[in-house]
């Protein structure tokens, strides 16, 4: 299977390539029971020309995730994304 691509535009509006490899979307309820990607197609919001996504446990497990909202103003938001570390590379806080 291919991997997956988000590409996003960062806070300079550059857009950044965000690689997720099939071993990490495709999800299965058990041993020998159907594998299937973990994601689904979203319909019905956002502008026509664009594509909505919602990047939940799937994404997040895999990638360290910071939200930031200035609640004075609901137009300045911004998520900030990093390769999360596993294992002994891991650093314990």
């Amino acid at each position: 299977l291919p991997p997956v691509v988000y590409t996003i535009r960062d806070s300079a509006g550059q857009p950044q390539r965000i690689v997720v490899p099939p071993e990490e979307y495709m999800v299965t309820s058990g041993p020998g029971t159907l594998c299937m990607p973990g994601f689904v197609q979203v319909d019905g919001i956002g502008q026509s020309d664009q594509s909505p996504m919602i990047l939940g446990e799937i994404f997040m497990r895999h990638h360290f995730t910071v939200f930031s909202r200035d609640h004075r103003s609901s137009g300045h938001a911004h998520v900030g994304i990093a390769r999360a570390s596993h294992g002994a590379s891991a650093q314990s806080f």
